[in-house]
């Protein structure tokens, strides 16, 4: 066979090859398959941008658990005779001056702070015989706050006349130790209330009562044992002083008549209305008014 013919031939059952193969040839998708590779895979879900945490709240736990504890069990609520609304800050104690008087920062400023409602006895002057108390009030009032966390509450007034802050003090919050109440429950003070900071005057007259029923601190060398009856309000009220034992001459307090012959150093009020006859001797330039502020105390 001639080598052309033998060409054909070849050509020929190519072509009849062919016809019987599919006439288009599938294509890869490359994008599909990537697609169908992935969805075999769990989606990806990115943890969420977290919330910028709050700031931690400061939990004021008391050094004292309550003053109900510490002498006789007698329950006082600390936080009931504050004025509603009162303004309080928070403060740390830096130093203690003496039974009425502590150092405070307080929002990094230092402070000198006054405690309400007591009049704890002050150190002596040169030439004057040292009794010792105005040791022993500044020695418990440090066992109370020295280094503390306290909590300062406003009655009306923001400072007396020499600057310092009026306030209540608590050590930690209002439910821990009510400072200015225990100084005078333990006997390390007079109560000692001077208007308009009037707010927890009545609690503080009964913890001095108490401190003089159980002859404690400054009472030790002036009662006796049990026999400490007076107990001398402010009154509301004008006719309770027609009660027997209310001396009308002092209209705005309940003061019982003589005896025992009262000063102004025995009761906390101050610049309050006398009249005549005035028979416990308030008010001493006969000005109608008793225990006047000017005149010291």
């Amino acid at each position: 066979m001639k080598p052309v013919a033998l060409v054909i031939i070849v050509l020929g059952l190519l072509a009849i090859s062919c016809a019987t193969l599919p006439s288009t040839t599938p294509t890869f998708n490359v994008e599909e398959a990537i697609q169908q590779t992935f969805a075999a895979f769990p989606t990806y879900t990115p943890y969420p941008t977290p919330e910028p945490s709050s700031t931690p709240t400061l939990t004021l736990v008391p050094t004292m658990t309550s003053t109900s504890t510490l002498i006789t069990g007698e329950s006082v609520s600390s936080s009931d005779c504050l004025p509603p609304d009162a303004h309080t800050d928070l403060g740390v104690v830096t130093g203690v001056i003496d039974g009425e008087v502590i150092e405070a920062l307080i929002n990094g400023q230092s402070y000198a702070i006054r405690f309400i409602g007591l009049d704890a006895p002050e150190q002596a002057k040169k030439g004057e015989t040292d009794n010792g108390l105005w040791e022993k009030a500044k020695n418990f009032n440090t066992t109370l706050v020295e280094n503390q966390i306290i909590t300062l509450v406003k009655d009306v007034s923001e400072t007396d006349k020499e600057g310092r802050l009026l306030r209540y003090v608590f050590v930690g919050d209002i439910s821990g130790v009510f400072v200015n109440y225990e100084i005078l429950r333990q006997g390390y003070a007079h109560a000692y209330s001077f208007p308009p900071d009037l707010a927890c005057a009545q609690v503080l007259i009964q913890a001095e009562q108490l401190a003089r029923h159980d002859i404690l601190g400054i009472w030790v060398s002036s009662a006796t044992p049990g026999t400490s009856t007076l107990f001398v309000t402010q009154s509301p009220n004008p006719s309770i002083t027609n009660t027997p034992n209310c001396n009308p001459s002092y209209p705005s307090l309940c003061i019982p008549p003589p005896p025992p012959d009262l000063s102004c150093d025995d009761i906390p009020y101050r610049d309050f209305p006398v009249y005549t006859p005035d028979p416990h001797g308030f008010d001493e330039d006969n000005d109608g008014i008793g225990c006047e502020s000017s005149e010291g105390f």
